[in-house]
């Protein structure tokens, strides 16, 4: 199956937690992967009012230890895909700023990196 994609999408193995909001309702989960057009992410609840093409808003927490830090991303966006069996869901961003998604992600690369322990890593900035 070819990618649909637009834009590349960045799998991040440090912990990057998400949460959607609609109907006063939340579904917690992680990131899989992210990009600038949307993210992919396993749900850590049950969300069977859920829906394709259901508008959320969207918080993503790129240092999520630290309640505190600047490192989180809002956006808006759309439910593109469910996967029920998998517990996992696809979000289309409509709204999000590229510059802090930017800044954000390098934070996390670099985070992987220190967490590595490898002292001659090349650290973006």
């Amino acid at each position: 199956m070819s990618e649909k994609r637009l834009a590349t999408r960045n799998k991040l193995y440090s912990t990057i937690e998400v949460n959607l909001y609609c109907f006063g309702k939340e579904v917690k989960g992680r990131v899989i992967d992210i990009g600038a057009t949307g993210l992919s992410m396993d749900c850590l609840t049950r969300a069977k009012w859920l829906q394709k093409l259901l508008k959320v808003d969207v918080k993503v927490f790129f240092d999520p230890e630290n309640p505190t830090s600047s490192m989180k991303v809002e956006a808006k966006g759309i439910v593109r895909w469910i996967k029920e069996k998998n517990n996992q869901i696809g979000i289309q961003f409509t709204e999000i700023d590229i510059s802090k998604l930017g800044e954000c992600t390098i934070y996390s690369i670099n985070k992987e990196q220190i967490s590595l322990n490898e002292p001659n890593s090349l650290y973006l900035k």
